[in-house]
């Protein structure tokens, strides 16, 4: 979700066509042919029992057990096909060669869903936005799970209140053998334009662990307002937790001038008054601008920004490698010759100092970063390209790179037209996102997981890595089937799971 417009009042208009639950582990189906890419694995998540949906299940996130990586959850907006007010768990228990759902999050058809395992307690915990509606209280809530979500989902904090709590972002870890959880959110109730905050836990499984949360202001200037992406990070060895999110300076319509502040916490987000204070500007306020003044593209009412038919925002994402807790690796969208770009920058003295642009992406959004444990940075994101016709193509794109980008080993994950994005699902609604406003990269060791949203059209030529889907197709007429295995369904945006082993 994505406040800063009424677009929510206009609702969801869901087609669902022959829905079962989905409570059994499916067998995926591989599509015929070796591999194209021997160490990438790519499955549509969405399970058999669901072959008749059509959905927009966009704005997708991902989180790998560290103890048990054979352990993975995911969310996505999906809709509990029994009415119920109940939010969605995609779960698999084999490295994601196969998926179920579960229906376990206790909010209705929440349009963001974040969620994280926390370190090696085995407990997976979610932050989740009930769907925006105008007669209701918004609906806050992190939830946790012992059980693999199996159960409902018990919630640890639940706010009801206006103004919103916009796109909670997740993030936890076992630090001093307790689960630390970070939620990034746009809380609308601090001082004016102050929105930046983190809602933390320092004892996640704690009980009643509701007493624990509280709301950490890491805004600390007077801005024009702070956009809605708060990204929190943890370091590996849990001493530093780090947070970047965007100050807004001016507002001209659909145009944006801001700073990407960073902020940091050097006791495990525990630093009491002082939390997130590490870092300072020039003037002694907290908070340290990795970059100054830059203009971006931003989808509000009245004012419509969008790049193949997917709404821009302030793209941003971040990563601290796991082996040096003082190098953080940055990515933020900025307009380049009127055009949406991707740049990625990177510090070695935890956020004091940065480096020059590493790498520019234009006409890209959606990213995500990930260093793993041999110091290989991985990059992801989503580009529109224009073919030699004038027909525009979204990409998911996934980058390695071990010396910032001077060699760069490149995986195309998807390629599908997008015309498509304005006929998923019957889904014309202006302003809703297509592919959604985020998507997720994460490294567990040596590997590098990730989630993205794209066109399902089961065409093998979208998917140059190789795919598998569970739902039933046919790869030969390039369409989807019901869940009768006869019946075609329309074709709209699907989950897709993703790993990549380096070799």
């Amino acid at each position: 979700m994505r406040l800063d417009c009424n677009r929510w009042k206009l609702g969801w208009r869901f087609s669902m066509l022959t829905i079962s639950v989905c409570v059994v582990v499916l067998s995926a189906r591989a599509q015929p042919g070796a591999p194209p890419c021997p160490s990438v694995t790519i499955v549509d998540i969405i399970p058999e029992s669901l072959s008749g949906e059509s959905n927009m299940n966009c704005e997708p996130n991902l989180t790998v057990n560290p103890p048990d990586p054979s352990q993975i959850a995911a969310s996505a907006r999906l809709p509990e096909p029994m009415g119920r007010k109940l939010s969605v768990v995609f779960v698999s228990d084999d490295g994601g060669t196969t998926w179920s759902c579960r229906f376990t999050i206790p909010i209705e058809t929440s349009p963001d869903v974040t969620l994280r395992f926390g370190g090696l307690s085995n407990t997976l915990y979610v932050a989740a936005l009930r769907a925006y509606d105008p007669n209701k209280k918004n609906k806050f809530v992190t939830c946790r799970s012992n059980d693999f979500a199996n159960s409902q989902m018990e919630s640890i904090l639940d706010v009801k209140q206006e103004p919103l709590i916009d796109q909670p972002y997740i993030a936890a870890a076992m630090i001093n053998q307790r689960d630390r959880v970070f939620v990034g959110v746009d809380d609308w109730n601090g001082p004016p334009g102050r929105t930046a905050a983190i809602v933390r836990s320092l004892d996640g499984t704690g009980n009643p662990p509701s007493l624990d949360f509280m709301s950490v202001p890491i805004e600390f200037d007077s801005p024009e307002r702070d956009n809605s992406e708060i990204r929190p990070a943890i370091s590996a060895d849990g001493h530093k937790v780090y947070a970047v999110f965007n100050r807004v300076i001016s507002i001209n319509g659909k145009t944006r001038v801001g700073d990407v502040i960073l902020v940091r916490d050097d006791d495990g987000g525990n630093s009491g008054a002082a939390s997130f204070t590490a870092l300072h500007d020039q003037n002694g306020v907290a908070g340290f601008p990795a970059v100054k003044a830059r203009t971006f593209l931003f989808d509000a009412d009245n004012f419509p920004a969008l790049l193949g038919r997917q709404r821009l925002g302030g793209d941003l994402a971040i990563a601290v490698d796991p082996r040096n807790a003082d190098k953080v690796y940055l990515v933020w969208g900025e307009r380049v010759n009127d055009q949406p770009a991707l740049r990625v920058i990177y510090s070695d003295n935890a956020g004091t100092n940065w480096s020059s642009t590493l790498r520019t992406v234009m006409n890209a959004i959606n990213p995500g970063l990930a260093i793993n444990t041999k110091g290989t940075l991985a990059f992801l994101y989503q580009q529109m390209t224009t073919d030699a016709g004038g027909e525009e193509f979204w990409t998911t794109q996934l980058e390695l790179t071990k010396d910032d980008f001077k060699n760069i080993d490149p995986f195309t994950l998807s390629r599908f037209p997008a015309s498509e994005l304005d006929s998923t699902g019957g889904q014309t609604i202006f302003g809703q996102p297509r592919l959604g406003d985020y998507l997720h990269l994460l490294a567990m060791g040596n590997d590098f997981y990730g989630i993205f949203s794209a066109s399902n059209v089961p065409d093998q030529s979208r998917f140059p890595c190789g795919v598998t889907f569970q739902r039933h197709t046919n790869f030969t007429t390039k369409k989807l089937l019901d869940q009768q295995n006869a019946n075609e369904v329309p074709s709209s945006v699907d989950p897709f799971f993703f790993k990549v082993t380096e070799q």
